[in-house]
């Protein structure tokens, strides 16, 4: 089972000026760390060259963001700045976690994830 990454449903999505919130869910039984690429568009690379075959980055990061996951499952925040441009802007995710074991990277890639951001 590869980690999972955010919850995939339409309800969730980020507004401006709020706290947005992704679940995760990993099994590997300890602490792990999370890379999130951030970006605007969408990717289909494979990463079988860095020693994780059958994986993809899905997504063109823009920027990457390190976060711990402690538990096996629990919640990413991100706050999203509260500046009206920012409305209906598109985004894609995708976690890279440390995962022992499924390849010689010690590296799971998560599903990714689409989001737009929304106003109240």
């Amino acid at each position: 089972q590869y980690p999972l990454f955010g919850s995939g449903e339409e309800d969730n999505r980020p507004w401006i000026g709020e706290t947005w919130t992704l679940d995760y869910q990993t099994t590997t039984g300890q602490p792990s760390i999370m890379w999130i690429a951030i970006g605007e568009q969408m990717a289909q690379e494979p990463l079988d060259s860095i020693g994780m075959p059958g994986c993809f980055l899905g997504v063109m990061p823009y920027t990457i963001v390190m976060r711990s996951a402690p538990t096996t499952q629990g919640a990413l925040t991100f706050g999203i700045p509260n500046h009206p441009v920012l409305i209906q802007e598109e985004f894609f995710l995708q976690g890279l976690v440390a995962w022992p074991g499924p390849n010689p990277t010690n590296l799971a890639a998560t599903r990714v994830i689409h989001a737009t951001v929304g106003s109240r």
